[in-house]
């Protein structure tokens, strides 16, 4: 059966285009989370310690035949830190979940994502409390399944009013690229209703029935303050070549 018509494309072109859109924007800090969840995931997979994960990709990346991608330097602060701090994280994440689930009924993918995102709101004061949410869900998406967008996004919004308190932050002026990428991503997502019904979880949700609320708020908040640090139009073309 074809795509129904719509003036601006097909459902799963508009979704392709918001996909490919996604990817180009994404930079090296992202690529850095992304590849911390993986080796992660891998660690708990084989039930072996992550630095010893770290320490395995390493030196295979030294090895030309290996083609091994290099571990990128925060990469390894992320998988370090975790291992290092791993019982505090994982309570402190089981805390904030709602009292049906457990961390360890979560899938292992949702676990590691959450692990590297607690551990930059908890470890890491120079990452935003927006930027660590906002990757967090980011990853959530393109790693997990559908729903674990909007519970992420709770959590980790809990998280960060425990740990992170506004006074507490850093004056944020500009965002970095990963987080003004992602907030584009979030916006195109917020008018998508497709998308938008996906997200919304069910009562037996890891985090209960205000997930939803708290991630739509969470991403209106991170949107407008991104919009904030955008040039105006008339600012934009102040800056000529000599």
């Amino acid at each position: 059966m074809k795509d129904e018509q719509h003036p601006t494309g097909s459902k799963r072109q508009r979704a392709g285009e918001r996909e490919q859109v996604g990817r180009k924007r994404h930079g090296s800090r992202y690529r850095a989370r992304a590849r911390a969840v993986d080796l992660l995931f891998e660690a708990e997979f084989r039930d072996v310690d992550p630095v010893e994960v770290i320490e395995e990709h390493v030196e295979l990346a030294q090895d030309p035949t290996a083609h091994y991608r290099p571990v990128m330097p925060y990469t390894q602060t992320i998988v370090t830190g975790v291992a290092e701090n791993l019982d505090a994280i994982d309570d402190t994440i089981a805390e904030h979940l709602s009292e049906e689930w457990k961390l360890e009924r979560l899938p292992a993918v949702d676990r590691a994502v959450l692990r590297v995102s607690t551990w930059e709101l908890m470890f890491n004061p120079e990452v935003p409390r927006e930027v660590a949410t906002v990757e967090g869900v980011e990853l959530a998406s393109e790693y997990s399944h559908v729903k674990a967008q909007a519970y992420v996004h709770a959590v980790l919004d809990r998280l960060a009013e425990r740990w992170r308190a506004p006074e507490q932050e850093k004056t944020m002026t500009t965002f970095d690229e990963d987080t003004a990428a992602t907030a584009e991503v979030l916006a195109d997502q917020a008018r998508s209703p497709e998308v938008g019904d996906q997200q919304a979880p069910e009562v037996d949700s890891p985090v209960g029935e205000d997930a939803a609320e708290r991630a739509k708020a969470a991403e209106r908040v991170l949107i407008d303050q991104h919009r904030a640090t955008e040039p105006r139009p008339e600012d934009r073309g102040s800056t000529s070549e000599a």
